[in-house]
């Protein structure tokens, strides 16, 4: 089992790898996201849940796929810009990965994995997947799409292990 989600790296629109240590202390939100899904309006609610808690340790990070009936076509600049038009989005976009298949990221495979996350072994089944991680980077919840990120389930593990 790994002990956290620290070691692994995310590339950002510039083509950066970015350590996903630089969120360690930090309540993380991970979702897999697409501009074209019948749920991209959770952006929004995203975004709000990100404003409400940021400033208290808080943050959302999306993912974008192209691997649920190809609802995320564009480039990584045209997705970034969709999400801050379309949806006032101003949390970290990061470049379009995989979430499934044999190109999964490996942060997927973290994240979809019990014997490496030590809690969870459920495949991303749909875009806007989400996943919550403590501030020692592990996986303490995960939501199925369906589930509103700004509900008051959600909201109350926020709090919980922001004051962790």
């Amino acid at each position: 089992m790994s002990d956290s989600i620290y070691s692994i790296t995310l590339r950002n629109k510039k083509g950066e790898e970015i350590p996903l240590s630089i969120y360690e202390g930090k309540v993380v939100m991970i979702v897999n996201i697409a501009t074209r899904c019948g749920f991209a309006p959770q952006l929004k609610k995203l975004e709000k849940i990100y404003q409400k808690y940021k400033d208290k340790g808080f943050v959302v990070i999306g993912i974008p796929t192209d691997d649920f009936a190809k609802q995320n076509p564009e480039d990584d600049e045209q997705t970034a810009s969709i999400c801050e038009i379309n949806y006032g989005v101003s949390f970290p976009i990061y470049s379009k990965t995989h979430a499934k298949g044999i190109n999964k990221h490996s942060l997927f495979k973290y994240l979809t994995s019990k014997s490496k996350n030590g809690k969870f072994c459920y495949p991303i089944l749909w875009n806007y997947q989400k996943y919550l991680i403590d501030k020692q980077g592990k996986v303490r919840h995960l939501y199925f799409t369906v589930f509103s990120p700004d509900s008051f389930v959600v909201e109350n593990h926020i709090k919980k292990l922001l004051a962790e």
